[in-house]
């Protein structure tokens, strides 16, 4: 089902980029713009490689520190800390 799905979802194969500030997270694609504060964000899953962001209980939003510097990930960590319950 979820292949499925993805196939027809065509602005999902094709790069994001995500602009994150202390007032939420934008998030700019081919077909698809969007911008969330942080409020939005229901919880977060923090481990050291990665941090998960979920809207909701069935949707969620990856973030490898890999695409990040040590300093931009530390203060993503920071922000999802103090404003994701």
């Amino acid at each position: 089902m979820g292949k499925t799905a993805l196939k027809k979802l065509v602005e999902f194969h094709y790069p994001f980029t995500f602009t994150i500030t202390d007032e939420g997270i934008q998030t700019t694609g081919k077909n698809v713009s969007s911008e969330n504060k942080w409020e939005h964000y229901q919880s977060a899953f923090i481990v050291p490689q990665m941090i998960i962001l979920y809207p909701n209980k069935l949707r969620f939003v990856l973030f490898p520190k890999k695409y990040f510097t040590d300093q931009e990930f530390a203060q993503l960590t920071e922000w999802v800390n103090e404003k994701v319950r």
